[in-house]
């Protein structure tokens, strides 16, 4: 058996070279109630451009121990699969607007602003009353399409991943310091989704 050969492994890793995590886009679809309700949302067709970081969530197969023949060890078998969240960092625009449109489209999803209880009976953006959910989605609701791209150095598409039915689930805090003289503001922004798809092979049975 032979040892290991570092110049073997270097050859290997260099014919195809490595993909770098900072050549990316992340293009969020603003939902059709943020476009048509907020025109000062105008800006949102650059969103991509403020996208400091992303996360391409990971997936585990939920699984539930049997016994092939009724007895002896147990084995894991899936039946499900998991899907982690998504984590979006976006830099904070002079204007807020990038803080703002996502504290909009959350409150749309559930209108949680009590303290405007009395502006029109209660009703918030999603035509909820005071702590109601707004449960539609797709076209006319509050979940839309993300799509990250990862590139090579060449700038081809090397991986792209487009999560469906995606909406906000978290917006984080903001940590403000009268010290930070040349930090910028950083919105943290989680999504949930209903599911994810691989638009580079769009064939599950394609060899890699």
């Amino acid at each position: 058996m032979s040892g290991f050969n570092i110049d073997t492994f270097k050859s290997a890793i260099g014919k195809k070279g490595l993909l770098r995590d900072n050549q990316f886009e992340c293009v969020i679809q603003i939902p059709t109630f943020l476009q048509n309700t907020l025109g000062n949302f105008s800006h949102v067709k650059e969103l991509r451009f403020w996208c400091e970081s992303a996360e391409i969530p990971g997936v585990q197969l939920a699984t539930h121990e049997i016994r092939r023949y009724g007895y002896g060890p147990f084995e894991r078998k899936p039946y499900s699969a998991n899907f982690t969240q998504s984590r979006v960092v976006l830099l904070g625009d002079a204007e807020g607007k990038n803080w703002d449109l996502f504290q909009k489209w959350i409150q749309y999803i559930h209108n949680f602003d009590f303290a405007n209880k009395g502006a029109n009976g209660g009703v918030g953006l999603g035509g909820s009353r005071i702590f109601e959910t707004n449960y539609l989605h797709g076209s006319t609701g509050y979940t839309t399409s993300i799509t990250i791209t990862v590139y090579d150095n060449t700038g081809i598409e090397r991986v792209k991943v487009k999560l469906i039915d995606a909406y906000p689930t978290f917006l984080d805090s903001i940590r403000l310091n009268w010290s930070n003289n040349n930090s910028i503001m950083r919105i943290p922004v989680t999504f949930t989704f209903f599911t994810w798809t691989n638009e580079i092979t769009n064939l599950i049975n394609q060899t890699p």
